[in-house]
């Protein structure tokens, strides 16, 4: 394992190819063999599965999003669910590996749950069909996954169409597709802030339904607020940014090309120059969120590699390894987020950590395997593919009988630590993008591609 700055270390390297498609790379065994048995792990996840052999008609095909112990307290409200930010992930892995069967499978069922006015729920039960428009009640809609969903949906149609031309005029649900991002789409640009002197312009607000943590009779509550979100994430306008974008490129149609652009002037303006990274957000009652997350740096990487911002691309990796990194004992990997409290609310983490209240992430010996392989996209993504591979390696110990798991331990109401979606999809994603996969090349690729 290395110990030293990988920023530091590579930069001239960077430099050399940057702009270039990563080459095409032999991985080690272990990563080929990790690899299959995520992809097999992964196909087993569509419902009906083993787990929920007779789920809801309007579920089928959705993914389960975790491998849950049934021993584990939330078993009975976690095994049936299904994030669709996990479902769009799933997609875009199939298409990625040319299995548009299953792709085409679990953008139906998505189809399916959309709601008339283009909005999804941000999880659906699948063994029954809570949440659904009649029966809303503790359903949250966020902004950032579903544009996951769209974009998986025009992600699947511009791989096609690079294979047949006519594929949207000849194959049956091809239209249904399109339909599925276009609705999002508008559903989201509706949120689009638009006034120039708003500190969130440019962006697109947080969705709706909020989980807030109390402490009463000194125990944890959670308490659902159903309220319309008025702040603005930076990691969920990354991804709206390349839902618009990819729109415009799809359907010619200029307002989703102007909607991007605005979009990305409104990112921009996230950008902390001192810490190097993007701020998490802006909330319209207290201005910017100076919170930095890990997301922050990686995924803002991503974007500003799109964008073709070398400068602050670069600028983007320098700190992740200082701030981030986590050398325990188990695991090695990346945590959420560095000299920040693990709960916001002060009597929430003194109740958690009473010897010491201010506990930050940096006090945890603790790794967020999602946002580790967000970092592993990010150095691949930037020609750094040894450093990409030493995190795929780092993460081996971290899968369970083929799935990755979420986190390495367990942070309540946060991360859990079962098998995801989420963690085994960016493994592969991560793995095909060092393997020189055209289609993975162009998964959040480069503006002009």
């Amino acid at each position: 394992m290395l110990t030293f700055s990988r920023f530091f270390i590579y930069s001239m390297f960077f430099f050399a190819v940057q702009g270039l498609a990563a080459q095409s790379l032999e991985l080690p065994q272990d990563i080929n063999t990790a690899e299959e048995e995520a992809i097999s792990w992964l196909a087993d996840r569509i419902v009906p599965n083993q787990d929920i052999p007779d789920p809801t008609a309007l579920r089928r095909r959705l993914i389960q999003s975790y491998v849950i112990d049934p021993q584990n307290p939330a078993y009975p409200w976690i095994y049936h669910r299904s994030y669709i930010y996990d479902d769009a992930l799933a997609v875009i892995t199939f298409t990625i590996l040319e299995d548009y069967q299953k792709a085409e499978l679990i953008l139906s069922a998505l189809y399916r749950n959309l709601q008339p006015d283009g909005a999804m729920f941000f999880a659906y039960n699948t063994r029954n069909d809570w949440p659904y428009m009649d029966d809303p009640q503790g359903g949250q809609i966020r902004s950032g996954a579903l544009a996951w969903v769209g974009y998986a949906a025009v992600f699947y149609l511009e791989q096609r169409l690079e294979e047949d031309p006519w594929f949207l005029e000849d194959d049956l649900l091809a239209k249904d597709i399109l339909d599925l991002a276009q609705k999002i789409g508008n559903y989201l640009l509706n949120r689009q802030i638009q006034d120039p002197a708003d500190g969130r312009f440019g962006m697109v607000t947080g969705g709706y339904g909020s989980h807030q943590l109390g402490l009463e009779d000194e125990t944890i509550q959670e308490e659902f607020i159903p309220v319309e979100i008025t702040w603005v994430s930076m990691e969920h306008n990354v991804d709206i940014y390349f839902l618009f974008r990819d729109l415009g490129l799809l359907t010619g149609e200029e307002k989703w090309t102007q909607a991007a652009e605005r979009l990305a002037q409104g990112l921009m303006s996230l950008w902390n120059p001192r810490a190097k990274q993007f701020n998490r957000g802006y909330r319209p009652e207290t201005g910017l969120d100076g919170s930095l997350p890990l997301d922050g740096a990686s995924w803002g990487f991503l974007f500003l590699h799109a964008r073709g911002d070398m400068r602050k691309q670069r600028r983007s990796l320098q700190n992740i390894d200082e701030v981030f990194l986590s050398t325990g004992d188990q695991f090695r990997g990346y945590r959420p987020y560095g000299n920040e409290p693990v709960y916001e609310q002060s009597r929430i983490n003194a109740w958690y950590f009473p010897s010491n209240p201010q506990t930050q992430w940096t006090d945890l010996d603790f790794v967020w395997t999602e946002g580790s392989l967000g970092v592993a996209a990010a150095y691949a993504r930037g020609a750094m593919e040894e450093q990409a591979i030493e995190i795929l390696r780092d993460t081996i110990p971290l899968i369970y009988q083929g799935g990755v798991r979420y986190a390495s331990n367990v942070v309540d109401y946060q991360f859990g630590n079962d098998p995801s979606v989420a963690s085994t999809t960016w493994f592969i994603l991560v793995a095909e993008i060092l393997k020189g996969n055209p289609h993975a090349q162009d998964f959040w690729g480069n503006d002009e591609l």
